[in-house]
């Protein structure tokens, strides 16, 4: 209900519009969403959102989420733990990229 009562959305809009108008922030799309909403938010547990790169195996294997930060992404066939990627990668390779 919040989100949609506060347009947070649009505020993200917003934020993204004017990002491409004048520099005011880098590193994808976290910025927007901390912009918005600021200190209003859930510290989660660390094995929330696990930073691949800088994990322990044990850390990977006991994620919740595994987050490929950086250049190197194992959709782009380079990256850590390029196996655990693959055995949930669904891409059909038979479709066509429409990009």
């Amino acid at each position: 209900k919040k989100w949609r009562h506060e347009k947070l959305t649009e505020v993200m809009r917003k934020f993204a519009q004017k990002n491409r108008e004048e520099v005011i922030y880098k590193f994808g799309s976290q910025p927007p969403l901390t912009l918005t909403f600021k200190e209003d938010f859930e510290h989660l547990p660390t094995g929330w959102n696990v930073k691949v790169e800088k994990a322990t195996d044990e850390q990977v294997e006991d994620a919740c989420l595994l987050h490929w930060a950086g250049a190197n992404k194992p959709w782009n066939g380079n990256g850590e733990h390029i196996e655990i990627w693959n055995a949930y990668d669904t891409v059909d390779e038979s479709v066509e990229d429409l990009h």
